[in-house]
């Protein structure tokens, strides 16, 4: 059995941030940002807690970049994408109606690129070891919130009528 090639989870993140927000020059394509998606959340499987404990390692937190500045930037780049219906919980309870919510797009863009920011800033501030560990967390405590439904939604996009 051959194993599966091991992506970077850091290397993901910014490939990923430069997709979302044109840094690298690339124009927007929902094609490359589901791609820079599937590779991030690929690569997320690596990053084991021994490699990159919960919690951080240092006090002080990246500059705040506030939302229209993103919004300025992602949304001309993703004109098509829109709203979409997203689950709030995809776990099937006896009794209990299913809930769903309205997912938008461009303000999920905005999450993801504030967070990998904040991961690109700790690279370059404190390092390797403190990017993995505030990239640990942001996905355990929001990044996959958003990067699962989203990544559904571009799939419809791409193939669906």
């Amino acid at each position: 059995m051959t194993s599966l090639l091991q992506l970077d989870p850091v290397d993901s993140a910014l490939a990923l941030l430069d997709c979302i927000t044109g840094r690298n020059g690339d124009p927007g394509s929902i094609e490359a940002l589901a791609r820079n998606i599937d590779a991030f959340l690929y690569s997320m499987h690596s990053l084991q807690p021994a490699l990159a404990p919960i919690g951080r390692l240092v006090d002080d937190e990246p500059p705040e970049t506030p939302d229209h500045h993103w919004q300025a930037n992602i949304g001309p780049r993703y004109p098509t994408l829109g709203l979409y219906w997203t689950m709030l919980s995809s776990r099937i309870v006896s009794g209990e109606e299913p809930q769903i919510s309205a997912g938008d797009a461009i303000d999920d863009l905005t999450d993801i690129a504030r967070e990998l920011a904040a991961v690109d800033w700790h690279l370059n501030i404190h390092g390797r070891s403190e990017a993995l560990a505030a990239l640990r967390w942001c996905y355990k405590v929001h990044l996959y919130m958003h990067l699962v439904p989203l990544r559904a939604h571009l799939e419809e996009l791409i193939f669906g009528n």
